[in-house]
């Protein structure tokens, strides 16, 4: 495995990297959200574009980092 790929699956990610693609994730996947219902012909909020990703992806994310320092 790659030195770039062994960072980012196998050691944990720094507080502030976790920070970052944790508003990385959000961001991106809010807009995605948005595009999507309206490519769909009904408008998304921006609180159901914002909540969708806080509520369905950071927690799959968290849970990877802790995986990776639990697993040692």
């Amino acid at each position: 495995m790659t030195t770039i790929l062994d960072k980012m699956f196998l050691r944990p990610l720094a507080t502030t990297q976790i920070f970052r693609i944790s508003t990385g994730l959000t961001v991106a996947a809010a807009i995605y959200c948005l595009a999507y219902t309206a490519f769909a012909g009904r408008m998304a909020t921006l609180e159901e574009a914002f909540v969708w990703p806080i509520l369905n992806i950071l927690p799959w994310f968290v849970c990877f980092e802790i995986a990776k320092r639990l697993a040692g």
